[in-house]
């Protein structure tokens, strides 16, 4: 009987021991892989974003360019008194450039004041303030985004030049904010909990979050936002640009980003941790455990067995004594 329960725990132990040791690194090894999908998922709708995004802004530029190809404006801008140019012509001429993005478009002078625009109540008024980076570059023509967090629409900026290169003016154009919006409150591949949103090189949320309001326009500080314009400076590794952290509301995310240098703009990506990991890690512990459980019933079978088994064993062992005695005993 000693050597049945014997026999019978060691088997038990065993088949614990490696049971629990399977199920351990099946669980962890699913885990990691699990981990590593949802980060390369998440980078790739961030790029995918940040893609369609550049190529909303460049798409703004090559409108900019053609309209400052327009000589009047050039005129309008090189002649000693507006009055001696038809500048209701001209306003005219920026009211057939009024795309359904661009809420108002206008021409600044070398002062920084508009002189032409799509909203005749503007003519006049300085806006310098927002002009200075065009009036200060040292090194030619170039773009430059101004995001206004109190409006609802962002300022692109373009330089007009004269033949020497030397600018001249400015193209401002006022382009609506829900054209962004548009891009990063698509909700494709997001999930219950994912979003995606933009800030500027300030770090002050630009466009309208999916979960709440009262943060547009505020300004955050996550482990993602220094990340992203970390970046800017120091190119950092693939493994180094999705990572667990806390977001804005406190709660913990994965997250990565994209740069966007043609406005120095950070895209966020984020996602509830829970939602792209912890369900898949639930969804990982029932495996386990309908594994557990499938093992554990071959386990009590193969042990009911060996027990049956050894027990029949240990009889056909005692008959063959008791026989082998009984025969001793007839001899005598």
């Amino acid at each position: 009987m000693k050597t049945t329960v014997i026999i019978f725990l060691l088997f038990v132990f065993f088949m614990i021991i490696s049971s629990f040791g399977g199920l351990s690194f099946f669980y962890f090894a699913a885990k990691n892989v699990v981990k590593e999908q949802s980060y390369n998922y998440l980078e790739a709708i961030a790029n995918s974003k940040a893609s369609h995004l550049k190529t909303f802004l460049n798409e703004q530029k090559m409108r900019a360019e053609v309209i400052s190809r327009n000589p009047n404006i050039k005129d309008l801008l090189s002649i000693s008194s507006i009055k001696d140019l038809n500048v209701t012509m001209i306003n005219e001429e920026l009211e057939e450039h009024l795309y359904k993005e661009f809420k108002v478009l206008n021409i600044l002078d070398a002062d920084g004041t508009i002189v032409a625009s799509t909203n005749r109540e503007l003519i006049g008024k300085d806006v310098s303030f927002n002009a200075g980076p065009i009036y200060n570059n040292k090194k030619g023509a170039f773009a430059t985004f101004i995001n206004s967090s109190n409006e609802d629409f962002f300022m692109f900026n373009f330089p007009l030049v004269n033949d020497r290169m030397k600018v001249i003016g400015i193209l401002n154009i006022q382009i609506y904010l829900n054209s962004l919006s548009n891009i990063t409150l698509d909700r494709a591949g997001l999930g219950e909990s994912g979003e995606v949103y933009l800030i500027n090189r300030d770090g002050y949320i630009i466009t309208p979050l999916r979960f709440s309001t009262e943060f547009l326009g505020k300004k955050i500080d996550t482990e993602n936002s220094r990340k992203c314009f970390l970046n800017k400076i120091k190119k950092l590794k693939k493994e180094e640009k999705v990572s667990l952290f806390k977001n804005y509301q406190n709660v913990n995310v994965i997250g990565t980003y994209e740069y966007i240098p043609e406005a120095e703009w950070c895209l966020l990506a984020e996602i509830n941790e829970r939602e792209a990991i912890g369900v898949l890690k639930d969804k990982l512990l029932l495996s386990a455990i309908i594994i557990s459980i499938a093992i554990s019933a071959i386990m009590v079978f193969f042990i009911f067995l060996s027990d049956y088994f050894i027990r029949k064993l240990i009889r056909e062992i005692e008959d063959k004594k008791i026989r082998e005695f009984e025969k001793t005993f007839e001899r005598r």
